[in-house]
Formats: structure tokens, C-alpha cells, sequence
């Protein structure tokens, strides 16, 4: 008789000996959103609204590389979360918004943040005297 513990690592090697790749990894996929890290830990004096500009700062925090969120007025909000940090990359040059809040909510799902794509277009359009 075959145990459990026994099956799933027989069987995690032998994905392993295939080459397969596990479907829960995406690296290096661009990411469009996220929800902000950190929130309950960094308050504000104005919380952000809807559809408010938000700005994305390299920074480190006990060593590591992280971004941070601020609004227009200079005050952190949050973090991207850590998972995000290799797909978001070149994350300043890019233009993000507020696309959900829910303070009601678990602290970290209070603010989602969103990339604005067709702003992205405009302005490299424009950049390229195509408009």
C-alpha cells in the first residue's frame, strides 16, 4: 500500500524528471493590477478616490528593492506586493491609477491600482507624431 506523502513526492519528481512546468508559476508575465501591500501600516491624511493618479518610487526597505505607491500629494500609501516586484518593472515610466477602493475591506485589498494602458498609447503615439 502506497501513502500519500509517498505519492505526491513520487509524483512532484516525476514532473520534475519530465521537464513540466507548473501552471501557479508566471514569472515575467506583465502585470495590468494589483492590490496595494502595506496599507494598514502606512495611514494617510487624504485617502486616494477612484480613478486619482497614483505614482510608483524605486526604493529598499531592510535591503531589498521595493516600489512604493504614493498618491499625487506625496504620501505612501502601500507597497507592491513582493510577488509582483520582477513583472512590474520599469514600473516608474508607467502611469498608474486608483481602479477600486474598499475600506470596508481586508487591509489589504483596501486599494487596487491599475495601469492605464490607453494613456501609455497616447502618449508614445504622440512621442512619435503619430496623433
Amino acid at each position: 500500500m502506497i501513502h500519500r506523502r509517498r505519492f505526491v513526492s513520487v509524483l512532484v519528481l516525476a514532473a520534475a524528471a519530465v521537464g513540466l512546468k507548473w501552471p501557479f508559476k508566471k514569472e515575467h508575465l506583465r502585470v495590468n493590477w494589483f492590490h496595494v501591500a502595506g496599507v494598514r501600516y502606512n495611514p494617510v491624511q487624504r485617502p486616494p478616490k477612484m480613478n486619482e493618479r497614483v505614482l510608483l518610487r524605486r526604493n529598499y526597505w531592510h535591503g531589498s528593492l521595493c516600489y512604493e505607491v504614493r498618491t499625487e500629494a506625496d504620501e505612501r500609501i502601500g507597497y507592491v506586493p513582493r510577488r509582483y516586484l520582477v513583472s512590474i518593472e520599469p514600473a516608474e515610466d508607467e502611469e498608474w491609477h486608483i481602479s477600486a477602493v474598499n475600506r470596508r475591506g481586508v487591509p489589504w485589498k483596501h486599494y487596487r491600482v491599475a495601469r492605464c494602458v490607453q494613456a501609455n498609447a497616447s502618449l508614445k503615439n504622440k512621442s512619435r507624431g503619430q496623433i
